[in-house]
C-alpha cells in the first residue's frame, strides 16, 4: 500500500480518511493499565493541531526538540513535527545539563516540545546552563484543539529532512543522524518486503522511541501498515518483563522486538506461575538485535516458552543501525534463525573456518538475515577498499535508498562514514565499523575488531581498552566539547587539556566517565597530568603505536598462499590490483567481450569511416567531431612546426620549454571562450587530476567538492587526491545539488561544484543558468569539463556558455581537452589571469611535466582558427546529430537523456546484450563498442555513438536503420 505514498504524512492522512476509527496506538502506562487509545483520526487531528502551532512560531526546516518519554504524547509530537515541515530532534533522555547544552549547540532548536508533566524537569535542567535558558518551551496540552483547522500542508519534498535521531554512543559519542522522507519511505518498503502480514498487524513495542529500533517498530512501521501498536514504557518492561509477554498474549500481538538482554530477563524473571498464563502462539515475528546476541539466548528462550506456543521460526535476528534508520538485514518472516560456529583463532586472520559447536575454540554466531532487494551489502577490506571473497571477514559496508542522509553538522564524519567507495563508480556506501561475513546470503556480525594487526604486548601498567585510538579520541573530543559548549570539530586533540580550562576536578570526573565507557577496572588518577592531551591519552589507553606506555611489536600477516619473503620478488599475479583486473576480465568474458574486441588496429585517419583488417566500417568510436584531425591545412602547419621547433619541447615550460606556439594557443583558446587567460597541459586526464587536487588540496577538512555521479574518472581521481570532503549529487539533478548545498555548505570554507558540458556517457547537457544561480547563492566555485562540449554545442561551437548565452566569465574554471573537436592531444584550464598565473607557477602536473609538443600545440591552434573561420563545420555536426537522434527515437530505441550533443547512447541494460548488439553491428559494417560495468552501472550497459560532421546523411540513415533492427532483436 505504501508504495503509492511519498511520505509518512500522506500515509497518516490516508489512514485517517479510510480507517479513521481503527485504534492506531494503545499505551499501557505502567505496563498493564490501558490509557485511552488513539485512533487514526484522533492522531491526524493531534498532528494537525501541533503542526499548526509550530507553523505559527517556526519555519520549515527549523529544529524542534521532542523531550518526552515513550508515550502517546511522543507519538503526537513526532507526527506534529512531520506535519509542520519542521525537523524533529529526538533528544536522548538525560538529566545532564552539559549534555543538553552540547545538543543545543549542535542542533540550534527553535523550541522544545514537552508536556505539563515534564515541564518542571525541563525548566530545572535548562536553568543550569546559560545557552539553555533562552529555549522556548511548548507544552502539548497548551495547544487548543481548534488550532487544527489552521494547519497548512507544508511545502516539503522527498529530500526534506524530517527528523534527527542520535546514535546510541556504543561506538563513541552519540552522533545526530539525519533522515528524509525518501529514506524513511525506502526503509518502510524494505520492512514490508521482509514482513508480509496477512492482515493489519498488532505490534507490541516497548523500546525507547529515541532509538532507531523503537521508532521503527512503534510509530513508523505500525502506522505504515495501518496496524495497531501496543506501547509499553521501557522502564516497566525492564523492571517486570512479564508485562511485555503478557501484552503479546492479551492483545494477540503478531510482531515484537527487543535486545538479547530483554529476552534473558524474561527467562530469568518470569516465574512458572506467570508463564502458565501466557499464550504466545499469535507471535509471528520476534525481533532480536543488539550487541551480545548469542545462540544460547535463542535456545533458552525457545525452550522455556515453547509451552506457551512460542515457535522457533518466530525469532527474527536483525542487524539494526541508526545510520540505516533501522534494519540493515533481518531474517524473513517464517524463516528459522541460522546459527554458525567458527574457529575463534582464525578471526584475526580474516578467515571463516567452521567447527563443531563443542570445539574449545568455537565462536557461536547468529545469522542476522539478508538485506533488501534494493540494498547492497559488501564485505570490504578497509585498508585496500576492496571487497573480500565469500568466506572472509571484513568491514560491513551498506548501500541503499534507506541509508540516512548523514550526520547533522558533521560533514567530515559524514563524508568518511556515508560516502565510502569501492572504486569511483561503486558507491557511495555506509561504513558500519562492524566486522562480519556473508555466507549463502546470510550476514554474520563478528564484532568491532581490528584484525589486520596482531600485537605482542611487552608492558601493561593499565588494562588495555578494546576501543581504537580514534574512538577514544572522538569520545574525549565530544566530552570536552560538551563541557565547553562548543562543537567537537573545534577541539584540537594535540592541545594540552589546560588550554580548554580542564582543572583537576573536571579531569577526575571525565576520567571516571571514561573508565565506565571503556569498561576498564582502573585508570590512574594522574592520567591527564601524565598524558596531557587527547591524542596522548587515546594512544595510551588503546596501546597504539607511538604510545609511551605500550612498546609493541606489530606482526604483519602474510596470506598462506603467498611465498613472499627474503630473497624473493613477488610476481605480478600476486598483486591485488592484478587479481582485480583478472576478475574484471572474467566479467567482460561472461558478457561476450573478449580481448580481441579491443585494441583493434584502425588504419588511416579516424573520421566517419575506419578500416579494420582491411574492411571499411562506419565509425562511431571516434570523437574527431569536426573532422579537423587529418585536415590538410592543419597537417601542413604541423609539419612546418616540427621542422622549426622539433618533435618535442624537451623541457618544462617553466624552464626552457616555452615556445611561441604555446602562448599563441592559450591566447586563441581564451579569446574563443571569452575568458581572461588559459593554461595548456599535455593530457586531458592529467589536466583534471592535477588542477582539482592542487587547487582544492585539503588536510584540514575545510574544502567541499560536489560531483555529479556521472562525472569523468579524472574528476573523481582529482577529488580523491585532493583530500577534500566530497558528496555526489544525482546525475544532472540540480534540485538534489541544492539540497546538499543547503545542508552542508556552511560547514566548509570553500566549495567547488564540478559538472560536464556534455556528459560523456549520457550525452545530456546541464543547466548553466541554474548552476550559476546555485554557486552564487551558496558561495561556491563552478568548474565545467568541456571535453565533449567545446566545438560541439553552441551556435559556433564555443561550448556551454554559448549554448546558454551566458558570458564565460560567470564560471570560475573552464576545462577542456584538445583531443576531440580540436584534433590534437592535451588539455586546458581557462579562467581569470590570477588563476592561470597561480597554476603556471605551482601546479605540479604543469611545472614538472614537459610542455605539450609543438606539433600538438600547432594542431590545436589551427583547429581553433578553423572553427572560428568556418562556422559551417559546427552547423553540419548539429544537423547530423539531430538526424541520428531523431531516427533512433522514432525507431523505439532508448537513447536516454541525450539532447543537442554528439554523444548518443543506445541503452540496452544487460551487459551480454550490449556485447551482442555491438558484435551484430560490427558484422554489418558499423563500429560501436559497448560500455559496461564498471564504467556504468551493471543495469545500464550501453553502446555509445560519437557522431561527427564527416558522417554523411546516407551513413546516418543507414546506420540508424540497422541499429533499430538489431536493437529490437535482442
Amino acid at each position: 500500500m505504501i508504495t503509492t505514498f511519498n511520505s509518512c504524512v500522506e500515509i497518516l492522512n490516508a489512514h485517517a480518511e479510510h480507517i479513521g476509527n481503527r485504534k492506531a496506538f494503545i499505551f499501557l502506562k505502567d505496563g498493564e493499565t490501558e490509557e485511552a487509545p488513539l485512533t487514526y483520526t484522533q492522531l491526524d487531528l493531534h498532528a494537525r493541531r501541533i503542526a499548526a502551532e509550530l507553523q505559527s512560531v517556526a519555519s520549515a526546516g527549523d529544529r524542534v526538540w521532542i523531550m518526552l518519554p515513550t508515550s502517546l504524547d511522543f507519538v503526537k509530537a513526532f507526527f506534529g513535527c512531520l506535519y509542520s515541515g519542521c525537523i524533529a530532534v529526538l533528544c536522548p533522555p538525560s538529566k545532564d545539563s552539559s549534555f543538553l547544552a552540547f545538543l543545543e549547540a549542535e542542533t540550534s532548536p527553535t523550541l522544545v516540545l514537552t508536556s505539563q508533566q515534564m515541564l518542571p524537569e525541563c525548566r530545572e535542567l535548562f536553568a543550569q546552563k546559560d545557552r539553555l535558558k533562552a529555549l522556548k518551551i511548548l507544552c502539548l496540552e497548551d495547544i487548543p484543539e481548534a488550532k487544527a483547522k489552521q494547519w497548512k500542508v507544508p511545502s516539503f519534498n522527498e529530500k526534506s529532512i524530517i527528523f534527527i535521531q542520535y546514535t546510541s554512543g556504543a561506538t563513541g559519542f552519540p552522533k545526530a543522524v539525519m533522515a528524509t522522507h525518501e529514506e524513511m519511505m525506502a526503509n518502510q518498503r524494505m520492512m514490508m518486503e521482509n514482513y508480509r502480514f496477512k492482515s493489519d498487524p498488532v505490534i507490541v513495542s516497548w523500546m525507547p522511541f529515541h532509538e532507531s529500533s523503537g521508532l521503527e517498530l512503534g510509530p513508523l512501521f505500525s502506522t505504515s501498515m495501518g496496524g495497531t501498536a501496543i506501547l509499553l514504557p521501557p522502564e516497566a518492561v525492564l523492571e517486570k518483563p512479564y508485562c511485555w509477554l503478557n501484552a503479546i498474549s492479551r492483545y494477540h500481538g503478531q510482531m515484537t522486538g527487543g535486545t538479547p538482554e530483554a529476552y534473558e530477563l524474561c527467562i530469568d524473571k518470569i516465574v512458572p506461575s506467570e508463564k502458565e498464563k501466557l499464550n504466545l502462539s499469535s507471535l509471528e515475528i520476534a525481533w532480536i538485535s543488539g550487541e551480545g546476541l548469542q545462540p544460547g539466548t535463542l535456545f533458552r528462550f525457545h525452550e522455556y516458552f515453547t509451552s506457551c506456543g512460542f515457535r522457533w521460526e518466530s525469532f527474527c535476528p536483525a542487524y539494526i543501525l541508526c545510520e540505516a534508520l533501522g534494519v540493515v538485514s533481518a531474517e524473513r518472516m517464517g524463516t528459522p534463525p541460522v546459527v554458525a560456529y567458527i574457529d575463534n583463532r582464525e578471526i584475526p586472520h580474516h578467515k571463516v573456518i567452521h567447527v563443531d559447536s563443542d570445539e574449545i575454540y568455537a565462536k557461536a554466531l547468529v545469522g542476522e538475515g539478508q538485506g533488501g532487494s534494493q540494498e547492497t551489502i559488501r564485505i570490504v577490506n578497509p585498508d585496500t577498499k576492496k571487497a573480500v571473497e565469500e568466506g572472509q571477514i571484513g568491514e560491513v559496508w551498506v548501500a541503499g535508498p534507506h541509508i540516512a542522509k548523514g550526520y547533522w553538522n558533521h560533514l567530515k564524519e559524514t563524508s568518511d562514514t556515508f560516502h565510502a567507495f569501492l572504486d569511483p563508480r561503486e558507491g557511495p556506501f555506509l561504513r558500519t565499523g562492524d566486522w562480519g561475513f556473508v555466507e549463502n546470503g546470510e550476514l554474520f556480525i563478528v564484532g568491532r575488531l581490528q584484525p589486520s594487526k596482531v600485537k605482542r604486548q611487552v608492558s601493561k601498567p593499565v588494562e588495555k581498552s578494546q576501543r581504537t585510538r580514534k574512538e577514544i579520541a572522538d569520545w574525549l573530543a565530544n566530552r570536552l566539547a560538551m563541557q565547553k559548549e562548543i562543537k567537537p570539530d573545534e577541539i584540537d586533540i594535540t592541545k594540552p587539556f589546560a588550554a580548554f580550562g580542564i582543572d583537576s576536578i573536571m579531569a577526575a570526573s571525565i576520567t571516571n566517565e571514561l573508565k565506565e565507557w571503556l569498561h576498564i577496572k582502573e585508570i590512574p588518577s594522574t592520567l591527564f597530568r601524565e598524558y596531557p592531551s587527547i591524542d596522548l591519552v587515546s594512544a595510551y589507553l588503546s596501546g597504539a603505536e607511538g604510545s609511551p606506555v605500550f612498546q609493541e611489536q606489530t606482526l604483519q600477516e602474510v596470506p598462506e598462499t603467498s611465498q613472499a619473503g627474503p630473497g624473493r620478488v613477488p610476481t605480478l599475479e600476486e598483486f591485488p590490483a592484478y587479481k582485480k583486473f583478472q576478475e574484471l576480465y572474467k566479467l567482460y568474458q561472461s558478457a561476450g567481450l573478449t580481448k580481441d574486441r579491443y585494441f583493434l588496429v584502425n588504419d588511416g585517419i579516424a573520421r566517419n569511416t575506419t578500416r579494420i583488417d582491411g574492411i571499411e566500417k562506419i565509425n562511431f568510436c571516434s570523437y574527431n567531431y569536426l573532422g579537423l584531425s587529418g585536415d590538410s591545412t592543419i597537417a601542413e602547419a604541423v609539419c612546418d612546426a616540427v621542422r622549426s621547433s622539433g618533435t618535442s619541447a624537451s623541457a618544462s615550460r617553466l624552464t626552457s620549454g616555452e615556445k611561441p606556439v604555446h602562448r599563441e594557443l592559450e591566447a586563441a583558446i581564451s579569446d574563443f571562450l571569452g575568458t581572461e587567460d588559459c593554461i595548456v597541459y599535455t593530457a586531458g586526464h592529467a589536466t583534471n587530476v592535477g588542477t582539482i587536487s592542487h587547487l582544492f588540496q585539503d588536510s584540514e577538512g575545510k574544502n567541499l567538492i560536489l560531483l555529479d555521479e556521472e562525472d569523468h574518472n579524472s574528476i573523481f581521481l582529482g577529488t580523491q587526491f585532493s583530500g577534500a570532503s566530497f558528496i555526489l549529487f544525482k546525475h544532472n539533478n540540480l534540485d538534489h545539488l541544492e539540497s546538499i548545498l543547503k545542508t552542508n555548505r556552511n560547514q566548509f570554507d570553500r566549495a567547488l561544484i564540478i559538472v560536464e558540458g556534455v556528459y560523456s556517457m549520457a550525452g545530456d547537457i546541464p543547466s548553466l543558468p541554474r548552476l550559476i544561480e546555485l554557486k552564487n547563492k551558496y558561495g561556491a566555485w563552478l568548474m565545467v569539463d568541456e571535453a565533449h562540449s567545446i566545438g560541439t554545442i553552441g551556435e559556433t561551437g564555443r561550448g556551454l556558455s554559448e549554448y546558454w548565452h551566458i558570458p564565460a566569465k560567470e564560471v570560475e574554471i573552464w576545462m577542456g581537452t584538445l583531443s576531440k573537436s580540436l584534433g590534437s592531444c592535451g588539455g586546458y584550464i581557462a579562467g581569470s589571469h590570477q588563476l592561470v598565473e597561480y597554476l603556471k607557477f605551482t601546479s605540479p602536473s604543469f611545472v614538472f611535466s614537459a610542455a605539450i609538443t609543438p606539433a600538438n600545440a600547432t594542431a590545436a591552434l589551427m583547429a581553433v582558427r578553423q572553427i572560428k573561420q568556418h562556422p559551417e563545420l559546427v552547423k553540419r555536426l548539429h544537423d547530423r546529430c539531430a538526424l541520428f537522434l531523431q531516427k533512433l527515437k522514432e525507431g523505439g530505441v532508448n537513447t536516454g537523456p541525450s539532447k543537442d550533443s554528439p554523444v548518443i547512447p543506445v541503452i540496452v541494460g544487460d551487459p551480454g546484450k550490449a556485447a551482442q548488439l555491438s558484435l551484430e553491428l560490427y558484422n554489418k559494417g558499423i563500429y560501436a563498442l559497448p560500455i559496461i560495468y564498471p564504467a556504468v552501472p551493471k543495469e545500464k550497459s550501453l553502446l555509445r555513438f560519437f557522431v561527427c560532421n564527416t558522417h554523411t546523411e546516407e551513413q546516418i540513415l543507414q546506420s540508424a536503420s540497422i541499429i533499430i533492427d538489431e536493437y529490437h532483436k535482442l
